[in-house]
């Protein structure tokens, strides 16, 4: 079973992640800040997956992506909404204008695809 990390500053939106992705199969680890995630990241085990919640402002999530990528080596998946701009260094943007079946049809990208961070 494929494991993801899910970052979020919005309980609410996180818990909701967590029943979607967990209703597609997916065991998820939710973190609600950058703590939580860090802490996951070095105590937690191994992740085939990170996403950063849009309620992460944009300005924080490149320096969040640096310091995750020393700790996890799994691709990272950015979620942004209406006004956000993608950040550099994720590996995938998920625009949710698109609605949750674009966020679950990246995760199912990212995970089938093959390479050293899928596993």
């Amino acid at each position: 079973m494929k494991h993801i990390l899910s970052l979020s500053y919005d309980s609410m939106v996180l818990s909701t992640r967590q029943m979607i992705l967990e209703s597609e199969g997916y065991r998820v680890t939710s973190a609600l800040g950058f703590p939580d995630a860090l802490e996951a990241c070095v105590y937690g085990g191994d992740f085939d997956l990170v996403i950063l919640g849009h309620s992460i402002p944009s300005k924080e999530k490149s320096g969040l992506i640096t310091i995750l990528r020393n700790y996890c080596k799994a691709p990272i998946v950015s979620l942004f909404g209406p006004g956000d701009a993608p950040v550099r260094g994720a590996d995938i943007q998920v625009d949710l204008a698109e609605g949750p079946v674009a966020l679950v049809n990246a995760v199912r990208s990212v995970l089938s695809s093959p390479g050293p961070q899928a596993s």
